[in-house]
């Protein structure tokens, strides 16, 4: 798949500046469609919640991104 493209903005500020602020972004939704249509990641997407814990007795669950 191709990368996505970098979209920029010139930023207004409330000060003067000696040059422009530009802000460069990419589009979230595209970075989601990229990111699921891409063949390294199709095996490595899981869509289910679950619960991790660190031991088999369940005594501390973990949270994370």
């Amino acid at each position: 798949p191709s990368g996505l493209h970098w979209n920029y903005r010139i930023v207004p500020t409330a000060h003067p500046m000696n040059e422009s602020v530009h802000l460069y972004y990419h589009d979230a939704l595209d970075c989601i469609k990229l990111l699921f249509n891409h063949p390294l990641f199709a095996s490595k997407m899981d869509y289910t919640p679950y619960c991790l814990f660190t031991s088999a007795e369940h005594n501390t669950r973990v949270y994370s991104e």
